[in-house]
């Protein structure tokens, strides 16, 4: 009889211990459902926080929210939808330190700095702040004050450093005060670019050092109806308020050009350039 109580006891133990060790066995070693499952939830709390930390979706509707230099890089390199523009807003100052700049904007983009400044703190002017990386571009900038008391400076190559093809960069609302490194724009000579004004403009370039033009390498530049652009050019290195070989200068209604400088001329080798001049402008 005790043989048998043994016995029974021993089948007892066997199986519930095997049924504890088969449970502890299954949490270990999930089946690839789960284990499909738990990786999926891994994923999505990643695309969660990626989304709690850069604010918007890069639609005109609600742009990307952007406070500081690593949100502007991680904006750019966000894909968009084709034929669409990235969409990009800045909530507060963005100040650039060495390695922070060349940005690349290799897709259409409008950036609106929401009255914000863009400021540049380097002693080289060499380093450009944006610069395009790929061709066929629509890109925009508006809204956006450069140069203050504390950071007065900027990058020789000015607000976008314009190397690709058929770039047409529209700026709007841009109020540029600065003293070195005081070129707004550069666009490579390329005859394919284009630069356009829109709304409201102020330039002042008044420094001793990387100077230049207001204006070097862009063929077709175009003072929209009814914009207004006031250009204050006293900087170094340039004879001329505008260069480029071919250079096309249209004015268009209503618009009005207020320009006042210390160059010589006003557009380098002007054989070659074109004034066309709309009704009712200012200039």
């Amino acid at each position: 009889m005790k043989k048998i109580f043994q016995m029974v006891l021993t089948i007892f133990c066997l199986f519930v211990f095997g049924r504890i060790y088969t449970y502890a066995d299954e949490l270990l070693s999930p089946s690839s459902e789960s284990s499909s499952n738990f990786s999926t939830e891994i994923q999505n709390t990643e695309e969660e926080i990626e989304s709690l930390a850069l604010a918007g979706n890069g639609t005109e509707s609600n742009p990307y929210q952007v406070s500081n230099v690593s949100d502007l890089q991680t904006a750019l390199a966000k894909p968009i939808t084709s034929g669409n523009a990235l969409y990009i807003q800045l909530v507060s100052d963005i100040v650039y330190r060495g390695n922070d700049k060349n940005k690349n904007i290799n897709k259409n983009t409008v950036l609106d700095g929401a009255g914000h400044y863009i400021l540049y703190n380097d002693t080289s002017y060499d380093q450009s702040l944006f610069e395009t990386s790929a061709d066929n571009l629509n890109i925009t900038f508006k809204n956006i004050k450069y140069g203050n008391a504390t950071y007065p400076n900027n990058s020789y190559w000015g607000m976008l450093f314009t190397i690709n093809s058929r770039i047409n960069f529209v700026v709007e609302n841009i109020d540029w005060n600065i003293k070195n490194g005081s070129q707004p724009f550069w666009g490579d000579s390329n005859p394919s670019n284009t630069l356009t004004f829109k709304g409201r403009n102020n330039f002042k370039s008044a420094g001793d050092k990387k100077g230049g033009e207001f204006v070097e390498g862009f063929s077709t530049i175009n003072f929209s109806d009814d914009s207004k652009t006031t250009v204050y050019n006293d900087s170094t290195d340039s004879d001329a308020v505008f260069w480029c070989s071919k250079q096309q200068i249209n004015i268009g209604k209503n618009a009005t050009l207020d320009i006042t400088t210390s160059k010589e001329t006003l557009i380098q080798d002007g054989g070659d350039a074109q004034i066309n001049v709309q009704e009712k402008r200012t200039i």
